[in-house]
């Protein structure tokens, strides 16, 4: 039978484990426990005026900070208002400008589409701003047959250079009527020079062309009394 106690005579201890952990450890455990509580309880007993006065620090940096951040964002939104105010009368002054002109103004892209039309297309054609939208190849079907090669050459000649013309034509409005154009038209360029397309204005000159054909018939008429008068 084996003995328990160790070769000096002294009896061998027995190491008690519950649930995998040795109990002989518990006691360095438990003082190093109590370490940490006096540590924590210096902590604690340090003077209340010295952790005031570092909260108050603390509150007083932070305070400072949200100040400086609300006035910086006060900044901000007051420089956005002032640049949104800004632009909003720009557009004002662009609508203006645009709108309220008298000619057929439009800006054609480079793809054949229509960047911009004005309200006085209506009153010059009968035809809306929208339609011309939706069919940016109106203008070409209400041009006079009598009068599409001088168009298709003024267009081919206004791509082909990428340069300003001026061209009159006919067309026939919505109610049927038969109006005089003059069309005049030039490249749209951004700062680096790229094409962007053609800025044109159509101006209604009916009433000029039936006064110089009232000029020309009375100038006729006259030289054919002027030669009835000689013959006399």
């Amino acid at each position: 039978m084996k003995s328990d106690s160790v070769p000096n005579g002294q009896p061998r201890r027995k190491s008690l484990k519950v649930e995998g952990t040795d109990l002989q450890d518990e006691p360095t455990k438990s003082k190093k426990a109590e370490g940490e509580l006096r540590k924590l309880s210096r902590v604690v007993e340090q003077s209340p005026r010295e952790t005031s006065d570092e909260l108050e620090r603390r509150v007083q940096k932070r305070t400072s900070e949200l100040v400086k951040a609300n006035e910086q964002l006060r900044q901000k939104i007051e420089d956005f208002k002032q640049t949104e105010n800004a632009l909003r009368e720009a557009e004002l002054c662009y609508r203006t400008v645009a709108n309220f002109t008298y000619d057929w103004e439009y800006w054609e892209n480079t793809d054949g589409t229509l960047r911009y039309v004005s309200p006085s297309c209506e009153r010059i054609t009968g035809y809306k701003a929208e339609q011309f939208f939706t069919n940016p190849a109106l203008l070409q079907e209400i041009i006079s047959p009598e009068d599409k090669d001088i168009w298709d050459k003024h267009r081919h000649e206004a791509i082909e250079r990428s340069k300003s013309g001026e061209v009159q034509f006919r067309i026939r409005r919505q109610d049927g009527q038969i109006r005089w154009i003059e069309h005049v038209c030039q490249p749209v360029l951004d700062s680096d020079g790229k094409f962007l397309g053609f800025r044109a204005s159509n101006r209604d000159i009916t009433e000029r062309k039936k006064a110089e054909q009232a000029l020309r018939r009375s100038e006729v008429l006259l030289r054919k009394k002027e030669q009835e008068y000689c013959h006399r």
